[in-house]
């Protein structure tokens, strides 16, 4: 078997039908075509995602880089305050001069692998996430050594003055730190966690101060004042953020998915708490809208069903948009030649079914195709009734059916020049015909 026959049937049927007459050769080239285009139009798609990944983590690596060059600037800050404070011991100037080099040689490494240039490839920029992150524990680490170092020579002076008043010191089995440096611990923890977080430009400010000054004083009560009176506070204040933002995504998405389905325009709301609630309301109103769609849909199909089962055929269908901005939808079905039931529904949930004689320009019955409809519409009011009970059966309320009554006057010539998709109605009757459509009509209705 050749190629192209094996290629024919995974082709859409519209393609299908444009190949009759043509050869072999000229088939497999349109297969051919058909299959790049396919092609194209699904590595868009993968393009188009592994960009938005590799955007989403150059965002993160600018982030961690941020992170640590602000780690950096307090470690610093507060090594030198460690330095100064022991200027006396030429052990711990060295020790401290080592860790604070290291520090420095970790942020000019992260400062290089800020300024590289955007990666093209998801994995690429991860691995360079990875190098960020090590590099963030390393200073860490970094901190605790000089926190040791300065701990090591506070516990070694006590121990020298007490040994100048002649105390016994025999070494405790566990060196307890300085309270000192147990608040900047403190205060050190609660600000990293504070920088992984996402903050408000603002809450990035107050941070950012927090850390400078936590790195720049060796006072007991002012760090200690500083975790309680405004980094606690802070985190409170992220935390919340946090649930918001968390809440605020959510709604994003529900939101873009319903104006899309609605072919609604999408507004901007922030991520404050009034634009959570504007964003909400905004929500449940195209929620609203859609689901008055999916009820109109399901109206006209369970119409459509009813009407079908009934012996009728649909012939034609219109859209309306009135001056005022209203909609209604119609529809025409049709059981014998001549005349036809317009069925119209409305936006508000209302349903219309008018009988019509039919033609193709706008015009009024004359008196004896007034009398002749009347009857027509006499007889059908023996479907309608049947019509009311069928749709009641699949939970349409049949007191939304507009009824009018079945006479002369209210006899209409529907112009069928106003509907799509009439190729299928009969303009004339056909007497023969007409009986024994009724009979076929009464045989539905008593099955």
């Amino acid at each position: 078997m050749s190629a192209e026959v094996i290629l024919l049937p995974v082709v859409a049927p519209y393609i299908i039908a444009a190949w009759a007459g043509k050869t072999l050769a000229e088939i497999a080239l349109e297969v051919k075509r058909q299959k790049n285009a396919d092609m194209q139009r699904a590595q868009q798609i993968l393009f188009e995602r592994l960009k938005k990944q590799i955007e989403t983590e150059e965002a993160q690596k600018e982030k961690l880089c941020a992170r640590i060059l602000r780690s950096v600037s307090g470690a610093e800050s507060r090594i030198e305050k460690i330095k100064a404070r022991l200027q006396d011991d030429a052990g711990a100037q060295e020790a401290l001069e080592a860790v604070l080099a290291e520090v420095r040689q970790l942020k000019a490494e992260t400062g290089e692998l800020r300024s590289l240039p955007r990666q093209d490839s998801v994995d690429a920029v991860r691995r360079l996430n990875r190098q960020l992150l090590e590099k963030e524990a390393a200073i860490a680490e970094l901190c605790k050594d000089a926190e040791g170092v300065k701990a090591g020579y506070e516990n070694a002076l006590a121990g020298h003055i007490s040994g100048m008043l002649g105390l016994d010191l025999s070494a405790p089995s566990r060196k307890e730190a300085p309270r000192e440096t147990k608040e900047y611990d403190r205060l050190r923890k609660l600000l990293d966690s504070l920088a992984a977080m996402e903050l408000t430009k603002d809450m990035e400010a107050r941070l950012e101060d927090i850390t400078a000054r936590a790195g720049e004083s060796l006072d007991e009560t002012f760090l200690r004042g500083l975790y309680t009176l405004e980094a606690v506070p802070l985190e409170k204040e992220a935390l919340e953020y946090a649930g918001l933002l968390e809440e605020y995504r959510g709604l994003v998405y529900e939101y873009a998915a319903l104006a899309e389905r609605c072919g609604a325009e999408r507004k901007a709301f922030s991520c404050t708490r009034e634009g959570v609630r504007a964003l909400k309301k905004e929500k449940e109103a195209l929620f609203a809208e859609l689901q008055k769609e999916y009820e109109r849909e399901y109206v006209a199909r369970a119409v459509n069903e009813v009407f079908e089962e009934m012996g009728y055929s649909s012939v034609g269908s219109r859209s309306v948009t009135k001056k005022n901005g209203s909609r209604f939808t119609g529809k025409l079905y049709q059981l014998e030649g001549g005349t036809a039931v317009d069925v119209t529904f409305s936006e508000d949930g209302q349903i219309s079914m008018e009988l019509g004689g039919l033609d193709t320009v706008d015009r009024g019955p004359d008196a004896a195709e007034q009398q002749e409809l009347a009857g027509d519409m006499e007889s059908f009011c023996g479907d309608y009734r049947k019509i009311a009970e069928r749709l009641a059966e699949k939970g349409i309320d049949i007191n939304l059916l507009k009824e009018l009554p079945p006479q002369p006057a209210y006899a209409t010539i529907i112009n069928l020049s106003d509907y799509e998709h009439t190729e299928n109605a009969v303009l004339k009757k056909k007497q023969r015909a007409r009986g024994a459509a009724r009979k076929d009509r009464k045989r539905t209705l008593d099955g």
